[in-house]
């Protein structure tokens, strides 16, 4: 289709012909207000301004209202891996509804970035130069495994944004929405030393992250609290998430009964693995998964510390927006409870 035949598009000025009123008019409709400077706006005359909009086929430019109001009510939300794939849907899934359930009913939208890649191909906040999340009013990001460079440049500029999951970076105050894993774990050990366990393993993988170090602390803490001995609570690290190997065949012959592990997914390894090996969960060995249940391939209900993933999503959004509000407000953190399900793969320790 040639020029000629291109529609133009609609202007405010187009509007504001057609409704027979003036162009701040139109701009007061459009920022939601009912009186703008000494603009003031009937019901009858924003019904006259909707339906010219309406015929129009008028589309507002949101960079442009963001310059003249600070505001666009976008609510920008950035991961630094993908979020959508088979494997991490179970993790992000709730987390993404607490944020959408919150920025809905505080009457915001959201805008997922996911396209922005640096030279090296991974994805970045800058990596055409500038901060692509200008768009938005402000972002909350996703993901373990950030660019501090990208954050301390994010806090430099008062760019507003919120991190879910505690995040701890040297000289950069920022705004986080965490799960209380230290507390939450200890508790987890407190609940196995009651039911008579006394040599309990913690199983973890090579990753290093503030939640992981919080539920390994959390471990430990509840161990020394019981008065467990350092023997008999050992830390085991293992190289691959989903197959453990003879990790936990070696932990049962040196005594443990129960096994506090850093994921289910490393739980549910455990769990296949003392099955294959001729043993019963929870008879003869107990589990517990930190960070919630995934659905297991079979066998019975995974017990597990539950991360609190739809409040989280929704603290975030409920932060954001007071950072919004209020431009001097210091960085803060906010750490919910976890709770315990607790499942089909815990119990007593065997008495033979």
């Amino acid at each position: 289709m040639g020029e000629a035949g291109r529609r133009r598009k609609a202007t405010q000025a187009d509007v504001a012909r057609l409704a027979g009123v003036s162009p701040s008019v139109v701009s007061t409709v459009l920022n939601g207000s009912a009186a703008r400077g000494n603009v003031r706006v009937g019901d009858e005359t924003r019904r006259r301004v909707v339906a010219a909009m309406t015929e129009l086929g008028y589309v507002p430019n949101v960079a442009a209202r963001r310059l003249a109001t600070g505001s666009n009510h976008i609510i920008g939300v950035f991961s630094y891996e993908p979020t959508f794939p088979v494997k991490s849907l179970d993790f992000y899934q709730q987390f993404l509804v607490g944020i959408e359930e919150e920025a809905e009913q505080r009457g915001y939208n959201l805008l997922l970035f996911s396209a922005t890649k640096n030279a090296e191909g991974s994805r970045s906040i800058y990596a055409n130069g500038s901060n692509a999340l200008n768009l938005a009013d402000g972002a909350i990001l996703l993901g373990p495994h950030e660019d501090t460079a990208e954050l301390a440049r994010l806090a430099n500029e008062d760019y507003p944004f919120v991190l879910v999951g505690r995040r701890e970076v040297r000289d950069i105050p920022l705004t986080w929405v965490g799960a209380d894993y230290l507390g939450g774990t200890a508790t987890v050990v407190e609940r196995l030393v009651r039911l008579g366990h006394r040599r309990i393993a913690y199983v973890r993988s090579v990753r290093d992250h503030e939640s992981l170090a919080d539920r390994q602390r959390g471990f430990q803490q509840g161990c020394h609290g019981a008065g467990l001995a350092a023997a008999a609570t050992p830390i085991v690290t293992t190289p691959q998430d989903d197959d453990t190997g003879d990790i936990a065949l070696d932990l049962m012959v040196t005594g443990t009964t129960a096994i506090v592990a850093e994921s289910p997914v490393i739980a549910h390894s455990l769990w296949r693995e003392a099955v294959r090996r001729g043993h019963s969960v929870p008879e003869d060995l107990s589990l517990v998964g930190l960070g919630g249940a995934t659905p297991p391939e079979g066998g019975g209900r995974l017990a597990s510390l539950e991360t609190p993933r739809i409040q989280m999503g929704r603290a975030a959004v409920s932060l954001l927006l007071e950072m919004l509000a209020d431009p001097s407000r210091r960085p803060e953190s906010t750490v919910l409870a976890c709770t315990f399900d607790a499942g089909e793969s815990v119990g007593p320790p065997s008495r033979h």
